[in-house]
């Protein structure tokens, strides 16, 4: 469907008449800034104040789209549109993501890039707020079974998110620039995860195996190339010491944010009925592994090199699972 169609159907489903010139307009937001969701390096995770503002002005208009995708499908289903994959409707979980999603990144600002921001706690405290709210409309909402696995993993990233805000709070009261920017970067990381998420969900459909095979085998590539990935993929034993704990989150933080790019690019491109399992198998291993990183990053903003230690030997045994999973599915 092109953004002309669902321009007029938008208009159509609300009786409202658009004004003059209006369908221009939104043509020119979709197409005149680019919106870029599956690279990001392996390190430098922080938004920069233009950063956040190029990007945000680019993901207005994915806001637009998604929420007008939602409206839509709950109320006026095309001819012939059946969910991605057999079962339970995805639709009410399309459209209860898109309008969380739309809510948390419209309070979104370009504060906490420096200790020295005095609007960083006000900024921290409004996206925490939002953040609370997402898990609380998951805790009631029913998930369907084909989104368990990045639920579980959103929930995650929610609840770190509004913890490191509070770290970052903190760090800032007591003048500790280095474990402000660690938490700061988790905080701030949230941002990245949640467009990926949103868009995955929002498209998510079937794919042949041939294709959902090559996309699995793309993002085992991009693991294995991943710089900050290298030793997790490896037998030697991640450690950190204490003196070590914000160059170590960081880091935590970009291997994160290339696991979470791997399953959220399996969630858009689903796999096939005959893949289901080993895809169900791969889900549960990213799953873990984002979760173990997670703790990771709770574990250094709380300045604990031995808690952060165990959760790495964890996080490596999982991503080590994950490379063997696709490995699996590449060879049939």
């Amino acid at each position: 469907m092109d953004e002309r169609t669902i321009f007029d159907r938008f208009h159509d489903a609300l009786d409202v008449e658009p004004r003059a010139g209006a369908y221009d307009r939104m043509r020119f937001e979709l197409t005149s800034s680019p919106i870029v969701l599956k690279r990001r390096p392996g390190s430098g995770m922080r938004f920069t104040r233009m950063g956040f503002r190029i990007v945000a002005a680019a993901v207005a208009a994915l806001i637009v789209v998604l929420a007008v995708v939602g409206y839509l499908s709950l109320h006026h289903p095309a001819v012939g549109m059946v969910p991605a994959n057999p079962g339970p409707d995805i639709r009410p979980y399309q459209a209860l993501i898109a309008r969380d999603y739309a809510t948390t990144y419209s309070s979104e600002s370009a504060h906490c890039d420096s200790i020295t921001d005095a609007g960083c706690p006000a900024a921290i405290d409004k996206v925490s707020t939002n953040l609370a709210a997402w898990q609380q409309d998951l805790k009631e909402f029913k998930t369907p079974p084909r989104f368990i696995q990045i639920d579980a993993m959103l929930r995650g990233h929610l609840a770190a998110a509004v913890a490191a805000g509070n770290a970052a709070k903190a760090a800032q009261k007591a003048g500790n620039v280095a474990l402000f920017d660690a938490a700061a970067a988790e905080h701030l990381s949230v941002r990245a995860f949640i467009v990926e998420l949103a868009a995955a969900i929002a498209d998510t459909r079937v794919l042949p195996a041939a294709s959902y095979t090559s996309g699995v085998t793309d993002q085992k590539d991009l693991l294995a190339s991943c710089t900050p990935c290298a030793p997790y993929l490896v037998t030697p034993p991640i450690t950190c010491t204490k003196g070590q704990l914000a160059a170590c989150v960081g880091d935590a933080v970009a291997v994160d944010a290339q696991i979470y790019d791997f399953e959220t690019a399996i969630v858009q491109g689903a796999a096939p009925a005959a893949l289901a399992a080993k895809d169900g198998t791969l889900q549960k291993d990213l799953v873990n592994a984002d979760s173990a990183l997670l703790a990771m990053v709770r574990a250094g903003l709380a300045g604990d090199p031995a808690a952060f230690n165990s959760a790495a030997a964890s996080a490596q045994a999982s991503i080590s699972a994950v490379s063997a999973d696709a490995a699996s599915i590449r060879t049939g």
